[in-house]
């Protein structure tokens, strides 16, 4: 009797986390197969219908480092913190030789188009204010165990 019981509480349980919301568009791989990418995935969560869409369900199932949209997020962060005013916040460049292109000082937007590293940091004040745990807040996107699902 025990065991059935328990049987028919965990078989509610699978069931209750059961998403039926979740609908695969698999005729968005056309799009990026005419782009010439092969492992895409993308999912849009539409909060008016409670659904998530998605194509290629097994990629994006799966965790990866956000590595360089971080910038996308911390320079979003500044400009709606008024951290940064505007595009044109000049971003010191820190002396470290890397990449040619970004050995030098740039605005916000010079920095986005040549995807430097520098543009990491901008959004340091706002993660300072919210206590994040960090040596380098520019190498937080490409620290491996820091993954997104």
């Amino acid at each position: 009797m025990k065991n059935g019981l328990l049987l028919l509480v965990m078989s509610l349980g699978l069931f209750a986390c059961r998403r039926d919301n979740v609908l695969e568009q698999n005729q968005w791989g056309t799009i990026f197969k005419n782009q010439g990418i092969d492992s895409a995935c993308f999912e849009l969560s539409d909060n008016s219908h409670d659904q998530i869409l998605l194509y290629n369900l097994h990629r994006c199932s799966q965790r990866y480092s956000p590595a360089s949209t971080f910038k996308i997020v911390n320079s979003l962060i500044a400009l709606e913190t008024n951290i940064a005013k505007d595009e044109k916040l000049m971003i010191p460049w820190d002396g470290q030789i890397r990449r040619e292109s970004w050995n030098k000082d740039m605005n916000m937007r010079e920095a986005f188009e040549v995807s430097c590293t520098l543009l990491s940091g901008i959004g340091a004040a706002y993660w300072t204010h919210r206590n994040a745990t960090m040596d380098r807040y520019d190498s937080l996107w490409q620290q491996t165990h820091r993954r997104s699902d």
